[in-house]
């Protein structure tokens, strides 16, 4: 098991409410089927920035984004993903891991879900609600324009 984080690295539209997990919503991701919201996030900064350029498609990062970096204290529980106990997580066609993340979120055993770890890109997804809360886990924020 690697390291706990102790922050991550959100880069999204800011002519939306960045920890809305609207996109997720309406287009599901590899952790979560289309009708839950969930926050995706780096535990780097240039992780955050290749996981946008992948999903975006045009080459580099829109003018419209910004980034937050979000700690995470040391409070707040932090689930790993295993990945020889999650048979075909990275199929293209996200059945094996959408399962695993809509039942993590069904059951809303933990606040931070730590993604399979791999060299490319560190995700850590967070339910978008929890016990009528939102996002109480946030204990410090800073926002800035992206640099790349």
């Amino acid at each position: 098991m690697a390291s706990r984080p102790e922050r991550a690295f959100r880069i999204a539209d800011r002519r939306f409410p960045i920890f809305d997990g609207t996109g997720a919503f309406l287009n599901g991701g590899r952790w979560n089927s289309p009708g839950r919201r969930v926050i995706y996030a780096s535990e780097t900064y240039p992780g955050a920035v290749l996981e946008v350029l992948a999903h975006t498609r045009i080459g580099k990062v829109p003018r419209t984004h910004e980034w937050v970096e979000i700690a995470i204290p040391p409070h707040v529980s932090v689930e790993d993903v295993d990945p020889e106990s999650l048979k075909n997580w990275d199929a293209p066609d996200f059945v094996s891991a959408r399962q695993f993340g809509d039942e993590w979120l069904r059951q809303q055993r933990i606040l931070v879900l730590i993604p399979i770890r791999n060299l490319l890109s560190t995700g850590v997804d967070w339910a978008g609600k929890r016990g009528g809360a939102k996002w109480v886990f946030v204990s410090q924020c800073r926002r800035g324009p992206l640099s790349v």
